[in-house]
């Protein structure tokens, strides 16, 4: 919106000029003292000219309020059918029904028919980010599936899923699509459903661990060396103090493994600002209750999110900060120790969140390094290792 011009205060001497609109002043706030002979409005250095408020450095030219190179935006205004991403993380009730059916069919998936109605998001990145996007919310028969795309091109589909995309991006203007499916019988199922969307940039952190030993439940003597190399278990979530079963205390806790589920999900990504979508239940009840591990107690947000659990026979201080990596790259994730003992056999070295091995591009299983951080002040979540 272009401001309104706005009359110059003035002495109540003054007052009866406005009675007729703005006054013209023959020199405004380019100067507080009157022009000499000969500097009138058509000079060099007034309202007029190259060195005043109407010319290149002024509110009308290209460094100002009103002109595509000035501090109102560095990005292209919207346009007309898409809605744009102006922060993360993002989240927009849609509906498919009434959107465009231009596109078919994806790069990423050529085979997949997604004739059906589609939503088009913009997202513009200042810098790289790990980007992921999510359709939710989907009732009955309602279909979408969610696309990244490098630009107004299906065929230039970075990734796409179900339920889930997510790619590595370098800072530019992507586009993330709402598209749905249609069958082998040409009906579509087209609905309403949530987006959500998060832009992750990883600080980049001295990722150093200490060289050290972790004494195991039942390793008869022989303590893991640190840091260690070999496969982590995907873990299942924990109760935090946000899900709404009381206090940190002994109680109360779900009745069941998935009761409440849907709720700690969101209340995570909250802590986290880190969009996924998740699937794994509580932690099973064991010896204890569903979602309370083996620490007995409430987690503290966003630790949750992040947490990692050896078989450790004497659990370190809560929220310890270790280290998660991918011994082939510098992607890494810093993780909370202390909560949990686990997972139960000393084949794994561990096991850690859904969300750490969705970053981590790993799943259960997968062979990842770990060990106690150096820094101990790292901040929880993905990173990248100097």
């Amino acid at each position: 919106m272009v401001p309104l011009p706005r009359c110059p205060r003035f002495s109540a001497f003054a007052l009866l000029l406005l009675l007729t609109g703005c006054p013209t002043i023959a020199d405004d706030d380019d100067s507080v003292t009157p022009p000499p002979l000969g500097d009138d409005d058509d000079a060099a250095d007034d309202d007029d000219a190259a060195d005043d408020d109407d010319a290149a450095d002024d509110d009308d030219a290209a460094d100002d309020d009103d002109a595509a190179d000035d501090d109102d935006s560095t990005e292209p205004p919207c346009p007309d059918g898409i809605t744009c991403i102006d922060t993360t993380p993002f989240y927009d009730d849609s509906d498919t029904i009434g959107g465009t059916s231009d596109w078919d069919s994806y790069g990423c998936s050529p085979a997949t028919d997604e004739s059906g109605p589609e939503r088009v998001y913009r997202l513009d990145l200042p810098d790289p980010a790990f980007v992921t996007a999510v359709v939710r919310g989907m009732s009955g028969d309602v279909d979408i599936d969610v696309h990244i795309l490098g630009s107004l091109d299906p065929d230039d589909c970075i990734d796409r899923g179900h339920w889930m995309a997510s790619a590595d991006l370098d800072a530019g203007t992507y586009y993330v699509v709402a598209d749905s499916w249609t069958d082998s019988d040409g009906t579509d199922y087209p609905g309403a459903f949530t987006l959500a969307l998060s832009a992750w940039e990883p600080p980049v952190v001295d990722c150093s661990m200490e060289t050290a030993s972790v004494d195991r439940i039942g390793d008869g003597g022989a303590a893991l060396p640190m840091p260690a190399t070999g496969a982590i278990v995907k873990e299942a979530h924990l109760v935090t103090v946000d899900d709404g079963y009381g206090t940190a205390g002994s109680g109360p806790w779900p009745s069941s493994i998935d009761e409440g589920i849907p709720d700690h999900y969101l209340t995570s990504e909250a802590a986290t600002g880190f969009v996924m979508h998740r699937s794994e239940p509580w932690a099973p009840e064991e010896s204890s209750q569903f979602g309370q591990g083996a620490h007995y107690s409430k987690l503290p947000n966003p630790d949750e999110g992040w947490y990692v659990n050896m078989m450790w026979s004497s659990r370190p201080d809560d929220g310890t900060r270790m280290i998660l990596k991918d011994p082939n790259s510098d992607r890494a994730v810093v993780v909370a120790a202390g909560y949990e003992t686990g997972p139960g056999n000393l084949d794994w070295v561990g096991g850690t969140t859904e969300e750490a091995h969705h970053y981590m591009g790993t799943t259960h299983g997968s062979t990842l390094q770990l060990g106690f951080a150096v820094d101990t002040t790292l901040p929880l979540g993905p990173v990248t290792c100097l």
